[in-house]
């Protein structure tokens, strides 16, 4: 069974990936400029899990004497799946550093389009879509 501690730690694990990624979306977004919509809702959609995460974490060091081991198991779960993903669309973020940062010449988002695939973003934003709603139904049943 998880314990409260191994949670807090699952948590911090994956709110450290979620904002790294998020970071470099977003260097990627502004050093490219052209980013399509698609790259934008993902990058919206891995700031959103961040935030549940980080709230999650804020309920379950306040409330860790009321732990409710009945969704320790599915909590655990849940940050497990977002940390799997994140990695994901990690690797994803990590084939545009082998280009540096863009930053110093005007790039446009046809340089970097091969490595932002549409039908792969399209199945990552979906998965990170499940696990922030997976994350946010865990949050309101923390906060019952």
């Amino acid at each position: 069974m998880a314990d409260p501690i191994s949670i807090i730690t699952s948590a911090t694990s994956a709110a450290t990936i979620a904002l790294k990624v998020s970071k470099n979306i977003n260097q990627l977004i502004t050093a490219v400029g052209d980013a399509p919509d698609d790259v934008q809702a993902l990058h919206a959609e891995v700031d959103s899990v961040h935030s549940a995460i980080v709230h999650i974490h804020g309920i379950l060091e306040d409330q860790t004497g009321l732990w409710m081991p009945t969704w320790g198991h599915d909590m655990e779960s849940a940050l497990d799946r977002s940390g799997d993903t994140l990695i994901k669309i990690q690797q994803l973020v990590s084939k545009w550093n082998g280009w540096g940062n863009a930053g110093k010449t005007a790039q446009t988002w046809k340089a970097f389009k091969w490595t932002f695939k549409d039908s792969e973003v399209a199945r990552l934003t979906k998965r990170i879509e499940a696990c922030k709603t997976a994350l946010l139904l865990l949050v309101g049943a923390m906060s019952l």
